[in-house]
């Protein structure tokens, strides 16, 4: 029956995806009912339809430098930033020459290159924790992996994660991502909630989690289950919840006691990895895990995860040890290519004292535009940054983040993206490389302007 289409299927297809018209006035609405017949909901990914927006995607026809242009040409500026992995801008010269490069080769896969060990060379100058490197192709490839070589090394099944903490849509770490307060149990002993349909129910026996920057919830948790878990899993600066920094000390106590318990820490940098430098969220605390996932950034917007680690612990994996992970498009050359000239750039200290420049001044009027029309805190550190909407006081961890008022918040994001601002309702924003002076005060001046109308109500 390959290629017979049913009756009820060809009356389904009753809209035609043709190319966008120069002329016609584009209708998102319109496009998404007639992309429905072809993709599940008309998206490539289920978060792409945007409350702010009336529930509707927001379609881009193209990006250069810290811009973006939707299909009827209107200009908006990028503070999304493809969830942090567009560091470098859009369309960055260096970038497109690398890829022009790939492509020259003949698009390999399959077949080893040079590029994916110049690649890792780099990494394990500028990383701490990186003596070893797996590349792979998403964050929630890297978070997986991750567990399962710890799983392999320790020989045992447990892994701790955190409230507020995301990893990627895998069983062993799909829980308690954002829960709801009302179903969030009590804080020393948190309810464990499944976040995705499907999954076998008896991977909840595997995976125990707390709540974030309490080391005593920590010290207690293992010494009653050390010895069943192989991890500790976190992100180093919880982004995903706010741009929640850890406390004083807090990473520092983590590392001693994963290592009094025989218990690896695995730092997923997939969203931290060079916000704060070239040394990720490891160098800038001065905290070396035993595990590190990267992506987003890494290669500039190009699809690439990596793996990094200790030597011993990385060598768990094929073909040096048992654990199997194969993929005809790891070390990809176009993303090989992509990730030296992100790195290269990276690598400049010029870049980092630019970007320090940038981060004083947006910070600083966003705080005083938020604390003049009392509309809540802004929490910041690198380039990301999050709006925390009726919460009058930084958070340390998710339970107090749930607060926040969404309501405000979804009337903000509407306004914001009238005036030509691209600043997705969600918890993180941030700036490129090549946003200028020039784009801080067009933020700035539309960020003020749709909060003054957004507390109208």
């Amino acid at each position: 029956m390959s290629g017979v289409l049913s009756d009820g299927m060809r009356e389904n297809m009753t809209n035609e995806i043709e190319p966008v018209a120069a002329t016609a006035p584009f209708d998102a609405e319109e496009f998404v009912t007639a992309a429905s017949c072809y993709l599940l909901g008309g998206l490539s990914s289920p978060v792409r339809r945007r409350m702010e927006l009336g529930n509707r995607p927001f379609y881009v026809a193209r990006g250069e430098g810290a811009y973006v242009w939707d299909e009827n040409d209107k200009r908006y500026l990028d503070l999304n930033c493809g969830h942090g992995s567009v560091l470098l801008g859009h369309s960055h010269p260096a970038l497109r020459e690398a890829m022009q490069r790939g492509i020259d080769m003949g698009m390999l896969c399959g077949q080893e290159t040079v590029l994916p060990a110049r690649v890792a060379q780099r990494l394990t100058e500028m990383i701490p924790g990186a003596e070893r490197v797996r590349f792979l192709l998403t964050g929630k490839d890297a978070t997986a992996l991750a567990v399962r070589v710890a799983r392999a090394h320790t020989g045992k099944l447990k892994v701790i994660k955190f409230e507020g903490h995301y990893h990627g849509v895998n069983d062993p770490l799909a829980f308690n991502n954002w829960p709801p307060p009302d179903q969030s149990g009590p804080r020393s002993s948190p309810s464990l909630r499944q976040e995705n349909v499907g999954g076998i129910p008896e991977v909840r026996n595997y995976t125990s989690v707390l709540p974030w920057n309490d080391l005593e919830l920590l010290e207690a948790l293992l010494k009653r289950e050390a010895a069943e878990t192989a991890a500790v899993i976190m992100e180093p600066i919880n982004y995903n919840s706010g741009c929640i920094l850890p406390v004083p000390g807090y990473l520092e106590g983590v590392r001693e006691l994963t290592r009094q318990h025989g218990v690896l820490l695995i730092f997923d940098e997939i969203l931290s990895g060079f916000r704060t430098g070239p040394g990720c969220a490891q160098g800038y605390f001065g905290v070396t895990p035993d595990l590190s996932t990267l992506g987003k950034a890494l290669a500039g917007g190009v699809p690439l995860a990596a793996l990094v680690g200790r030597q011993e612990v990385m060598e768990t994996l094929a073909p040096i040890g048992d654990v199997m992970d194969q993929g005809t498009y790891y070390g990809h050359p176009l993303a090989m290519h992509a990730a030296e000239a992100f790195l290269e750039v990276a690598g400049d200290p010029e870049r980092w004292v630019e970007q320090e420049r940038i981060e004083q001044r947006l910070y600083g009027e966003l705080h005083e535009i938020f604390r003049r029309y009392n509309a809540g805190c802004v929490q910041a550190v690198g380039n990301r940054f999050s709006l925390l909407f009726g919460i009058d006081e930084p958070v340390q961890e998710w339970r107090q983040a749930a607060l926040v008022d969404r309501e405000l918040a979804l009337r903000f994001h509407a306004a914001a993206f009238e005036r030509g601002v691209c600043i997705m309702h969600g918890w993180h924003h941030g700036f490129s490389w090549v946003h200028t002076e020039d784009d801080i005060d067009f933020a700035l001046a539309g960020i003020e302007a749709a909060l003054q109308e957004a507390v109208k109500g």
